[in-house]
């Protein structure tokens, strides 16, 4: 009786596990960026082509060299989309430890004074807008009042505006806790005792805090 070897079967691993074997075996070349504006970008496209392969919303953003302990942080971002967030939750959740590396699940909260947007045409600097909030059920309403706010530019208007929120909340908040969100002219007076949006965050905290009695 003749015996035939078996192969063992082949071992199959996640898109999350190959795009840390990735990130591990490119480490050195992704770490060290060069000055050269498009080679950084050739790098960051990628990073996020990568892993597009283990949700097809995902991107990245990489920080630049922290000065206290030499190291970057990689952001994974579902790009503003909730049905990516469980991908970024597994994707995080499976990060190998770096020396040089911090990990961060989705855009962080940011103060982005000085900050400007442009978007189709329009700008939108981030001390042209004000805010008035509400709590509604679980969720918090956002009314935005813009200066220089022209209807016939309403969706290019609306997008930096949102664009401007999520920065100031941080992704996960902006797309998870924020219900309603208008854009007003500036000249509306609805709202007599709206805030500058750095003052959002604070608001915002209190709100969600009191819809949970804490």
């Amino acid at each position: 009786m003749m015996l035939s070897a078996v192969a063992p079967p082949e071992k199959r691993t996640t898109p999350e596990q190959d795009f840390w074997d990735w990130f591990q075996a490119n480490e050195e070349t992704l770490f060290t960026f060069t000055p050269d504006l498009q080679e950084a970008l050739d790098r960051i496209d990628r990073i996020n082509a990568k892993m597009r392969n283990v949700h097809s919303s995902m991107c990245s953003e990489v920080g630049l060299v922290l000065e206290e302990g030499g190291k970057r942080e990689l952001i994974i971002s579902a790009d503003g989309n909730p049905d990516a967030f469980p991908a970024v939750e597994r994707l995080f959740s499976q990060a190998p430890k770096l020396d040089r590396w911090i990990w961060v699940k989705f855009k962080p909260r940011r103060t982005p004074e000085g900050m400007m947007i442009r978007h189709q045409g329009v700008s939108l600097k981030f001390d042209d807008v004000f805010f008035a909030a509400e709590a509604n059920d679980d969720k918090v309403d956002i009314y935005l009042y813009l200066r220089h706010y022209q209807r016939r530019h309403e969706q290019a208007y609306q997008c930096a505006a949102i664009l401007m929120l999520d920065n100031t909340l941080g992704e996960c908040d902006s797309e998870t806790k924020v219900g309603f969100i208008e854009t007003r002219y500036f000249s509306d007076r609805r709202d007599p005792g709206r805030k500058p949006l750095k003052e959002l965050p604070t608001v915002f905290d209190d709100l969600i805090a009191r819809q949970k009695g804490v």
